[in-house]
């Protein structure tokens, strides 16, 4: 008899003692030992989380979610504190996932950078419920607490989830692999092969074709030497007349990027010197035309 009335006095005590911790402390227990599918507890009174939503979130889902508080206070405008985010890790030990910016201004300063200027992930809104297209902001990954998550907007596409591995990878300067169960080859690539740094300016279905590329320590006048081009601060030889030709499906392993805008100018470049090479053939034609004039004249 004494032993029972001990068991209930101990177990009357843990009640007491379970009611006087706050809802965050419950939910933190809660969380450490369960899965998101386990959170929701009838004795857990908190109406400002959708339990029914959470479980439905999976990793590289788009979230429509309020901004943090301390982000709020940085003074940003009432429309732009609710925006999307992308998972990236869903916690199951804290009530939280963590996530990235999703923001309207795709000229974004961070991705500006030199060095940065290639690795730009665009979601078209022609692709995804989004009001805008957005640049996604894998640089830094914000932690999205339960209670600021209010809906699923929609769900990263394979294209866009192969191209925002790849490009966190380079960010951090980790080469990636592309084959055929992952080609991620793009326009803009440098690839590594037989020790040789290839850029990629031009694909179609089965092949892609790179010039073969080094680094310069010359100082050269880039407006005449067009064989030059200049990326992240660094200035690059590119030798037109190696002209290497690739299947898409080979295993290829992808070490850095240029921006459109450089392929653009690698481009023109060759026909700059295209151009050049066509007029003084021109030149040395009339040389020797006029040479052979006089030649004969004087004969």
């Amino acid at each position: 008899m004494i032993q029972f009335f001990n068991s209930l006095k101990t177990f009357l005590k843990k009640l007491f003692f379970r009611g006087q911790k706050n809802k965050e402390t419950v939910i933190q227990e809660s969380v450490t030992n369960n899965t998101i599918e386990d959170l929701e507890d009838p004795t857990i009174h908190i109406t400002n989380i959708n339990w029914e939503l959470l479980k439905k979130i999976k990793k590289y889902d788009i979230l429509l979610v309020k901004m943090r508080p301390e982000d709020i206070s940085k003074g940003i405008e009432k429309e732009h504190q609710i925006r999307p985010f992308l998972v990236n890790k869903i916690h199951t030990k804290t009530p939280d996932m963590d996530g990235y910016y999703l923001t309207g201004n795709i000229f974004n300063l961070y991705f500006m950078r030199p060095n940065r200027k290639g690795l730009k992930l665009v979601l078209s809104q022609n692709n995804y419920n989004l009001n805008k297209s957005s640049l996604v902001l894998f640089h830094q990954s914000i932690s999205l607490p339960y209670a600021s998550i209010i809906d699923i907007l929609d769900h990263l596409q394979p294209k866009d989830l192969q191209k925002l591995k790849k490009y966190r990878n380079l960010l951090y300067k980790q080469p990636t692999i592309s084959n055929k169960q992952n080609r991620v080859i793009e326009i803009g690539d440098i690839v590594l092969f037989e020790n040789k740094e290839y850029i990629i300016y031009q694909m179609d279905n089965t092949q892609c074709y790179g010039y073969c590329i080094c680094k310069s320590e010359e100082a050269v006048d880039l407006e005449e030497n067009y064989n030059y081009i200049s990326f992240e601060n660094q200035l690059y030889f590119i030798d037109y007349s190696s002209n290497k030709i690739f299947h898409v499906d080979e295993e290829l392993k992808i070490v850095d990027r240029f921006n459109d805008q450089t392929i653009k100018w690698i481009k023109q470049n060759k026909k700059e010197l295209k151009f050049n090479q066509k007029c003084k053939k021109r030149k040395s034609n009339v040389k020797t035309l006029n040479k052979n004039y006089v030649l004969n004249k004087n004969y």
